[in-house]
């Protein structure tokens, strides 16, 4: 009987062991899907940021027609808030893409590949915000033009009316009393 429970022991551990190696080789030989390399990451993050810069320098554009509108027109006032509420959030994407840019060189230099893959899944978040700033972008172009000609024709409005000389009222006409001859 000592050797069958000997025996029984063997072959349980040389399973257990053999198991063992098995799932340790399947272990090791699982590749997890590879993420994205540093490179590839700069490369959208650069040009995450050339679609930033262009925007910047639209929304540069756009300020300058928002502050030649004069600010007492009708309606403006809404228009003039939602412009800067867009450049904020303009502002905030610019700031992302910095702060992106400080987190991809950590994980480069730390060689972290699911930090990476965050920082694309960003980039690519950011991308959509920078969609949805643009589509605004061209709404708020066209609302301030329209003010910009409701400011120019109220302009020519007063220009006109200051250059047309208003007619002389007629002297009154009084009956005089007659002066009494004595």
């Amino acid at each position: 009987m000592k050797q069958s429970v000997v025996g029984t022991r063997l072959w349980t551990v040389l399973f257990l062991t053999g198991l063992l190696a098995g799932a340790g080789a399947l272990t090791g030989c699982h590749k997890s899907k590879p993420g994205p390399s540093g490179d590839a990451v700069k490369q959208s993050l650069e040009r995450l940021k050339s679609q930033l810069a262009e925007l910047k320098t639209r929304f540069m554009d756009l300020r300058t027609r928002v502050e030649s509108i004069p600010p007492d027109l009708p309606g403006f006032g809404e228009a003039r808030a939602r412009f800067y509420a867009a450049e904020e959030a303009r502002g905030i994407t610019d700031g992302k893409a910095a702060w992106l840019s400080a987190r991809l060189d950590a994980a480069i230099a730390s060689g972290n590949g699911e930090e990476l893959q965050q920082i694309s899944t960003e980039i690519a978040n950011s991308n959509q915000d920078i969609h949805k700033i643009e589509e605004l972008h061209v709404k708020l172009l066209h609302e301030i033009m329209s003010f910009q000609r409701m400011a120019r024709d109220q302009e020519a409005a007063e220009k006109e009316a200051a250059a047309t000389p208003s007619p002389k009222p007629e002297p009154a006409k009084t009956k005089r009393s007659k002066a009494k001859a004595n």
